[in-house]
């Protein structure tokens, strides 16, 4: 019953960058727990995935951050 397209954030480094990648007007945003991320059973329902570039050592963001960060892009469009 949540709205479609199902996009999930993650780190997969194949996904486009979430400032780059175009959202439709209605969605779900589909967000991981900070260490396990999203289960591949979430992930196979997923329409797209995109990620937010990281530089450096770490490969994740506090899932608030991650969101914060998210729906900045998403607002700016």
């Amino acid at each position: 019953s949540l709205p479609t397209p199902l996009i999930a954030l993650e780190t997969d480094p194949k996904a486009p960058s979430v400032f780059d990648f175009k959202f439709p007007v209605s969605f779900t945003l589909l967000l991981g727990n900070e260490e396990y991320g999203l289960s591949e059973e979430s992930l196979k329902m997923t329409n797209a995935i995109v990620r937010i570039p990281l530089f450096g050592f770490k490969n994740s963001l506090n899932v608030a951050s991650a969101f914060a960060i998210a729906a900045g892009a998403i607002c700016h469009q």
